[in-house]
This record gives structure tokens, C-alpha cells and sequence, in this order.
């Protein structure tokens, strides 16, 4: 009896392929999208944790009212008016100047000619020999640190009376003495548009002389 052969064929090799192979490529590109898709949101979360608060303005402070305010008390008001009474013109000015001006030459001794010069021209023509008598008296040398118009009034004539308030340097055996403030009256008046002292200086007590 012959033997017979039979050959057998793999069941599997018969069985259609029901689905196609998947390129393993793809799944590397999904990777790297989910990759770059993950980066993005964590940045943006990032970003939304560290950006700064919202500045929030700080409520304006309460107003405070003006301490310039166009209300003065009255007080104040008499001061200052009992101070420049009246209102000071270009006259005024003019006049106020030369009576500062000339006191400070008027009780400088330093044996100069300039304030002998500037005596003499500043004072009506009536005045000029008094003036420099008085003002070469003999005494220790002396300078006129400072003189300040503390007030003014106008007669009906247009002569400026002024209070000037003067302090002298003096000259001492050990060196330089400072004297204490001192007031004089004096009146000045406009000659040919020039101010010219009218009166020399008169001497009145500290701070009495509020009023001339």
C-alpha cells in the first residue's frame, strides 16, 4: 500500500488579513503633537499664576482746605495795613529808598568823602550845611550794617514821611561792636522828579515809632 503524503498548510495563511498593518511613524507624530499641545498649556498656566494683581488706585486723600485762603483775619489785615499805609507807587518806592539810603550814609563815620558826597546831594538845598555838621561829629568809627523802612505815611503835599529802623557797627578798643537796633523819623520829599530828604533824621524810641 502506498503511503500517501499530505501537506499541510498553516490555518493562519488562509486567514484574509482583516486589518491593515498601522505605520508606526503616526504614532510618533501623535507623540510629538501631544508633546507640543502639553507645553502650551502648562505655559499659559504659568503665565496666568505669575502675571502681577491688577494695580489698584489708591483711593485721592481727603481735600484739605487752602491755608491761602482770600478771607484774612481782621487782626492780620490792620497789621499789615498799619505797616504800608498807603499803597507804595513808584514815588513811594523812590522815596523809601533814598530814606534808607541816606541813613546809612548819615551814621557811617569812616572818615570817607564818598558819604560826605552822597549827604550833600541828598538833601534839599536848606538842609545840606546842617547835614554835614551833624554827620562830622566827632565819634568812634562806626558802619550801618542794615536800614529797613518799617513805615510811611504821605502829607497832603506829597512828602513821604518814613520810620527807618537802622543797626550800627562800632568801633571799639577790642575790636567791633554791634549796637542795638535804632528808629529814626526822617521825611523825604520829590524835587523835579528826584526824592530829596526835607527833614534829618530824628531819633524815637524801639518800636514806639509804629506811628509817626
Amino acid at each position: 500500500m502506498e503511503h500517501e503524503e499530505r501537506e499541510e498548510i498553516p490555518w493562519s495563511s488562509l486567514i484574509p488579513q482583516a486589518e491593515a498593518t498601522v505605520d508606526r511613524r503616526w504614532y510618533a507624530v501623535a507623540l510629538v503633537i501631544g508633546i507640543v499641545v502639553l507645553g502650551f498649556v502648562g505655559l499659559r498656566l504659568v503665565g496666568r499664576t505669575s502675571s502681577p494683581e491688577p494695580f489698584t488706585a489708591a483711593p485721592p486723600p481727603p481735600e484739605v482746605a487752602s491755608s491761602t485762603t482770600s478771607e484774612a483775619p481782621a487782626e492780620l489785615i490792620v497789621a499789615e495795613a498799619s505797616l504800608v499805609a498807603p499803597a507804595a507807587t513808584e514815588s513811594h518806592r523812590n522815596a523809601l529808598v533814598r530814606a534808607e539810603w541816606f541813613v546809612a550814609d548819615f551814621y557811617t563815620r569812616d572818615g570817607g568823602a564818598d558819604a560826605v558826597s552822597s549827604i550833600g546831594g541828598a538833601v534839599v538845598p536848606g538842609l545840606v550845611e546842617s547835614a554835614l555838621s551833624l554827620h562830622e561829629t566827632a565819634g568812634p568809627e562806626s558802619f550801618v550794617e542794615w536800614a529797613r523802612v518799617a513805615r510811611f505815611d504821605e502829607h497832603a503835599d506829597g512828602t513821604v514821611r518814613a520810620v527807618v529802623a537802622y543797626r550800627v557797627i562800632r568801633a571799639t578798643p577790642d575790636g567791633y561792636e554791634r549796637l542795638p537796633v535804632a528808629f529814626v523819623v526822617i521825611e523825604v520829599e520829590t524835587v523835579d522828579g528826584v526824592p530829596l530828604v526835607s527833614s534829618l533824621p530824628v531819633g524815637v524810641p524801639a518800636w514806639s515809632a509804629a506811628g509817626p
